[in-house]
């Protein structure tokens, strides 16, 4: 999603990073078993914020 925006414009990787915190602290409860490792479905849209963020700051 968050290369997606970069292909969009600075105005939609500047509307990325608050949607994936209401996102994240949405899905935050649920968890999953990824390759044996119990996880947050939230931890993924966490670490999209800051590539968005690193995306931001390089334009």
């Amino acid at each position: 999603m968050t290369l997606a925006a970069v292909k969009l414009g600075k105005e939609w990787l500047l509307i990325i990073p608050p949607v994936f915190i209401v996102v994240a602290n949405i899905f935050a409860p649920q968890l999953v078993s990824v390759f044996g490792i119990t996880t947050s479905l939230a931890v993924p849209i966490y670490a999209s914020i800051f590539l968005a963020m690193d995306i931001i700051a390089k334009h």
